[in-house]
């Protein structure tokens, strides 16, 4: 999962909205990357990579702010697909999908990873990984299949989860509650002003909480 951590206690940095956007119903929690406070990290499992964990649990053990389901992983294994990486520490090698990779002073790039290839994530305090990849530079960008994706159960409608940046630096944590493809993802990011975003594990997957409170619970094990 990822989450969202403060320094001290946040005035309006990190707020959350509920809205009907291209007629589906989405949950959006806005954190601006220009307080200095804010920390963005990966969570990973307390018993990780050998054990899941509920996400309510990885939750509580860490007390974020905010906090949003992650990378893709083997329903077999538990095993998450693509690179994680945590305090600047590599904790886990994918070599997959696109990441999204963090500097110290939240300044945040989404990386297409080549299969397999071993990227040096130095310079970078926290990255994650999962896709496709939707907004690139402002333009909605060519589909799952042609960025890699296989698995026929990421074509089908499903619920989906989704980070996202504007222009003016706020990170976007966003869940979909309707089951769309990935180009209305992309639409409803795009109608959100994120100029990068991509996709995050959804369907049962998908969780989101802020500020003590569930938005959606997941029904599978992270």
């Amino acid at each position: 999962s990822l989450g969202i951590r403060f320094g001290q206690e946040p005035l309006s940095s990190v707020t959350y909205r509920h809205s009907i956007i291209l007629g589906s119903s989405v949950d959006i929690i806005k954190v601006d990357l220009k307080d200095s406070r804010i920390s963005i990290t990966p969570v990973v499992a307390k018993n990780f990579p050998n054990r899941p964990e509920p996400f309510e649990t990885m939750v509580a053990r860490e007390n974020p702010v905010a906090a949003i389901n992650g990378n893709f992983f083997s329903p077999d294994t538990f095993k998450p697909i693509g690179d994680i990486v945590i305090d600047g520490k590599l904790v886990y090698f994918g070599g997959l999908g696109t990441a999204m990779a963090i500097t110290s002073d939240n300044k945040i790039e989404f990386i297409k990873v080549e299969p397999n290839r071993r990227i040096n994530w130095k310079g970078y305090k926290a990255v994650i990984s999962c896709g496709p990849q939707l907004i690139e530079n402002g333009k909605i960008i060519p589909d799952a299949a042609a960025q890699g994706f296989k698995d026929p159960g990421l074509f089908a409608p499903r619920n989906r989860s989704a980070v996202g940046i504007t222009k003016d630096d706020y990170l976007l944590l966003v869940i979909v509650h309707s089951p769309i493809y990935f180009k209305d993802l992309a639409r409803i990011m795009k109608e959100l002003g994120c100029a990068d975003a991509m996709n995050l594990d959804g369907g049962s997957s998908s969780g989101l909480y802020y500020k003590g409170e569930y938005m959606r619970e997941p029904r599978t094990l992270l």
